[in-house]
């Protein structure tokens, strides 16, 4: 039934998302000429120059976004713009996202791609639009590019010369650009080569942002190289030639971009015309000129005597043409165009809400031919037109922010339904099919009975919604569930709702930090007055136990405290918020981005605390693994890869964070080094061989979980053993004497083998901290920044100072004479508390590895960790920027298992006084069963459900939050971004603890259980 939940949340998840991320429909039309319009062509030939990444202060500075240090004032470009009549130069601001692929959208179309549009930024697919370059063919212009390979992609056969580049790999600076350059300057200086657009787009600045950020020499050398590519490109231009310069978008300075603030949208517009502009008053103030990108589009069209293309929604810009009268013809065309296609978009796609005085004048013009429609444009004035012109626009962005409500209800609703039957699990089959069905039934009123303007709208949800609830109480009163054991929910509840005010999300660390103190210092307490309860004040206060009770929850808090000094800053964080900025060097800058004063300042603290982390857990594994090997007599050939392992992590790890440095000292003067491409080169080997390794190992014990020979498998009555230095307090009997036991429902336990050989003692411990823990943890840190290390190893930290606690309160005056300490223990370490602070351990492992939920903050640079040269597919990027995303939840969800496992020996270095409930050894979790489930299976089942709902709840709290707020200021910048990750987030986890359940289960637990048969028939 749990799968059928999972079907339902899933579907209503969907569902919320097709009503809320927005997307707009495209109409497939091609605009014409209009008769009675002339379409001069205003300069023979276009040099189109696409520079990515190129934001506005990079050309002229005029704000502190940018250390002065970083900016290469380029001069040749500086004393163009001293000649107002030949250059302009302005801001070009970008619609979020900034991403490039939309931004070429854009560009092409003049049209203004939603939120969702960023998803397909690595996925280029033919426009069906209409688009300069489109129009340019169908005018029979020769065009030609070179550049970026996403353009073939959108225009597979829209050139007549192309020379397309690989694009993805970040970490090559220089190839495109240089590609660029070689063919724009040779065609320039070849007069036979007959073209009229050269579209040229450079990567360079672009790249330099994403691997160094803006504070680094590289980005220096780039912009003196576009500097001095400019000025080869004017020297070689003709009189009524046309340059334009474009940056698509701006960056951060880190080099991020994606979202929507003032760095990442304000980008660079420069035109050159060695014929000059006129000087049309187009109230704007000189250098300080601020426009839309869309504006760019039909101007360029008119420009280059074409139409308009058919989407578009820009409007002129006045500052670009030689006269009064040239502008005035451009702006009837811009002006028809623009009622042409919102008429069409209104019959055909969506009745879009606009004034009653601009519908009514749309509606006039409709339904007439070329020659009135040119008439009744003439006849109005400039101003009034290009006022006219941006209503229209400001009403198609008020159509492409509407939402579907009906959708995102029946959605929300359905993810509600399935976390209710998922916390109902005694639900009877035939309450869960009423209780679907009602569901069904109270989501179709609002679907029939409401409209978007509909006066039932409200009730319509109000009646369903009861309906839902009085289910829901029905549902509780038949059940035969303890409220008590759901109380640690609440706190999940507390940070769902959380999710609703913008104020908590930006301190999402904040909040999670003090419902983890709560969850710790509510068991404490309930530790110390069970404690109290059994003993008098006097030897409560002077007894060591005491000590104990109160050290394991102070270490814990400090813990979980501590991770606050590593948490980055987002945006719109407050200046005393105590977080640290993206520019951090100590801990947010990777180490192939430190600036030079930063490398010699910081490398070595840094290298030392990396090295030094890794260093500890390799020893601890190896450590542990001998002492376990001396208890139970058991070596393998897994061991041995174990120990190879070791060494080549110890190696491999350092030699990378190494080499990350170096590339940073590359451009350091005096220091003469192998390349930073060779450099670069290493690492990616490096990496690949410590991957392959890891995978190989993995394979080795997964596909042989136990390594023992069955002839020295037998049946003996000798006690098993506990792991040195462990205090038991108890000394472990042999299955013969336990052949019996009753579980706490009193059935009959039978075993199912007699097999207690001591080799098989501890299987489960060392396989699980193996190869759910040891190999995930070493994979993850070819990703993450070597000061990340530290933070991963507090993830199974806390979690195992929580089991102390956990078990330290389990067995505190309970029962002393327990049935089964096998089932209470395993139900004891499944219960809703332990989930709860897993999942809200999940949630801070995401900041304190160094991420925010915002887009900006995407750590593209994973991608390339063990990649070198260009991706050929999307999957194997994808999985290294989530990797490094997500490495603490990965980490997390992988360790449920051991929870488990270690809960049947802890607490550990207690008194007698803490021992009341026998500890278990591993060998009872094959041994026993009831049915054909055993209870270790049972109990991680419950135990890893009861994980996923604390984060479903978690992702339904999101969807509440942008539901409610879809209005909101924010909403794109805060709360959508939010619930992306969130989603990402809970389906990387379930993805995970599917995988952790079936390597468990099938693998290692059916092998042990195999064996012990084997050896009982041996």
């Amino acid at each position: 039934m749990n799968a059928l939940n999972t079907v339902v949340l899933s579907v209503g998840l969907v569902l919320f998302l097709f009503g809320f991320l927005l997307n707009r429909s495209e109409l497939p039309y091609s605009s014409s000429a209009v008769s009675g319009l002339s379409y001069s062509v205003k300069h023979r030939r276009l040099i189109f120059l696409l520079v990515d990444a190129l934001a506005h202060d990079f050309v002229r500075r005029e704000s502190d976004t940018y250390p002065v240090e970083s900016l290469y004032e380029m001069k040749f470009v500086s004393s163009l713009l001293n000649n107002s009549r030949t250059t302009r130069l302005f801001h070009s601001i970008a619609d979020p996202p900034t991403t490039t692929l939309q931004r070429l959208k854009a560009l092409l179309t003049g049209s203004m791609p939603t939120f969702v549009d960023a998803g397909s930024n690595f996925g280029s697919y033919r426009l069906v639009e209409d688009t300069l370059v489109t129009q340019w063919h169908l005018a029979n212009k020769r065009v030609l590019f070179v550049g970026d390979d996403t353009w073939m992609g959108l225009f597979p056969s829209g050139f007549h010369e192309s020379h397309p580049q690989p694009s993805f790999n970040v970490k090559d600076l220089d190839s495109v650009d240089n590609a660029v350059k070689s063919f724009v300057l040779s065609t320039l200086r070849n007069s036979n080569h007959s073209w009229d657009v050269m579209i040229g787009h450079m990567l360079g600045i672009d790249h330099c942002g994403h691997t160094f950020g803006v504070v680094y020499p590289h980005m220096v050398r780039k912009l003196r190289e576009l500097d001095e590519f400019l000025r080869n490109v004017v020297s070689l231009m003709h009189q009524d030639d046309l340059l334009v310069v474009i940056g698509d978008h701006g960056m951060t300075v880190s080099g991020d971009h994606g979202g929507d603030s003032p760095p990442e949208t304000d980008a660079a517009f420069m035109a050159y015309s060695p014929e000059g502009f006129s000087d049309v008053d187009d109230g704007r103030d000189g250098s300080a000129n601020r426009i839309a990108q869309i504006d760019i589009v039909p101007t360029l069209a008119v420009l280059t005597g074409i139409p308009v293309p058919y989407s578009n929604l820009g409007v002129l810009i006045p500052s670009l043409f030689r006269s009064a009268s040239d502008f005035r013809n451009g702006l009837i065309i811009n002006f028809i165009q623009m009622l042409n296609y919102s008429l069409n978009y209104h019959r055909r796609v969506s009745n879009f809400p606009i004034g009653d005085d601009l519908k009514k004048y749309i509606g006039w013009f409709s339904n007439r031919n070329d020659t009135v429609l040119v008439d009744g444009a003439s006849k109005l004035e400039t101003a009034e037109m290009i006022t006219r012109l941006r209503r229209i626009q400001e009403s198609f962005r008020a159509q492409w922010t509407r939402f579907d409500v009906v959708r995102m209800w029946f959605g929300g609703c359905l993810m509600l339904s399935a976390i209710v039957c998922f916390l109902l699990p005694r639900m009877t089959r035939k309450a869960y099919t009423i209780f679907i069905l009602q569901c069904l039934v109270s989501l179709s009123v609002p679907y029939f009975c409401d409209t978007h303007n509909s006066p039932f709208s409200f009730p319509s949800q109000l009646f369903s919604a009861t309906l839902a609830l009085i289910l829901v109480y029905y549902l509780l009163v038949t059940s035969r569930i303890c409220y008590r054991s759901y109380a640690p929910l609440l706190l999940t509840l507390v940070l769902a709702l959380a999710y609703t005010s913008n104020s908590f999300l930006l301190e999402e660390m904040h909040v999670t930090v003090f419902l983890l103190q709560t969850v710790v210092l509510f068991q404490t307490v309930r530790c110390v007055i069970r404690r109290f309860r059994l003993v008098n004040l006097p030897a409560f206060v002077g007894n060591h136990s005491t000590i104990f009770l109160l050290f394991w929850p102070f270490l814990l808090i400090c813990v979980v405290r501590l991770t606050l000094n590593v948490e980055v800053c987002r945006e719109e964080s407050l200046p005393n918020s105590g977080c640290r900025p993206a520019t951090d060097p100590w801990i947010a800058k990777p180490l192939s981005k430190l600036t030079q004063e930063e490398i010699y300042e910081l490398v070595t603290y840094r290298m030392f605390v990396g090295i030094g982390a890794l260093l500890l857990w390799l020893w601890g594994h190896s450590v542990w693994l001998k002492r376990l090997n001396r208890s139970s007599g058991q070596t393998s050939c897994g061991d041995f890869f174990v120990r190879i392992l070791s060494l080549l992590a110890g190696y491999i790890l350092p030699v990378c964070w190494a080499l990350d440095a170096a590339q940073a000292v590359i451009p350091l003067p005096g220091i003469k080094l192998l390349s930073s491409t060779s450099l670069y080169l290493l690492r990616v080997w490096h990496a690949r061989v410590l991957l392959g390794f890891l995978a190989l190992t993995f394979v080795t014990f997964v596909s042989r979980p136990v390594r023992i020979n069955l002839p020295s498998v037998h049946r003996t009555s000798h006690l098993v053993q506990p792991l040195s230095g462990f205090s038991t307090g108890y000394q472990d009997r042999t299955l013969d004497n336990h052949s019996k036991l009753r579980s706490s429902n009193g059935s009959t336990l039978k075993p199912t083998t007699s097999v207690t050989d001591s080799r098989l003692n501890y299987v489960y411990s060392r396989w699980l901290v193996t190869v759910l823990l040891h190999l995930p943890l070493l994979a993850l840190m070819v990703f993450l920044n070597e000061v990340h290390v530290l933070c991963l190893l507090a993830i199974p930290l806390a979690m195992i100072l929580y089991l102390q606690i956990c078990t330290m309160l389990s067995c505190l005056g309970t029962h002393s004479k327990q049935d089964n300490p096998l089932v209470y223990r395993l139900t004891q370490a499944s219960e809703w508390h332990v989930a709860v602070f897993a999942c809200l351990l999940d949630n801070l492992s995401f900041f304190a590895t160094g991420h925010q939920p915002t887009l900006v903050g995407i750590p593209w640079h994973a991608a390339f960790a063990a990649y070198v040269g260009d991706h050929t597919t999307q999957w194997i990027p994808a999985l290294m920027v989530l990797s490094h995303l997500y490495a603490g939840q990965i980490l997390t969800a992988a360790t449920l298992p051991l929870v488990l496992v270690l809960s049947l020996r802890f607490p550990l270095f207690c008194s007698s006084a803490f021992n009341s409930v026998r500890r278990c050894s591993e060998l009872e979790l094959a041994s026993y069963s009831s049915g054909r489930t055993s209870h270790f299976v049972s109990s991680m089942d419950r135990l890893l459900w009861r994980f996923f709902v604390s984060k479903a709840i978690l992702t339904f709290g999101c969807v509440v939050s942008v539901g409610l707020l879809r209005r909101h200021l924010m909403v794109w910048n805060i709360f959508s971004p939010r619930l992306l990750f969130s989603i990402l987030s809970t389906t990387i986890s379930g993805v995970v603890l599917l995988m952790v359940r079936c390597l468990v289960v099938w693998r290692l637990h059916s092998s042990v259980v195999r064996m012990g048969l084997a050896g009982k028939l041996a």
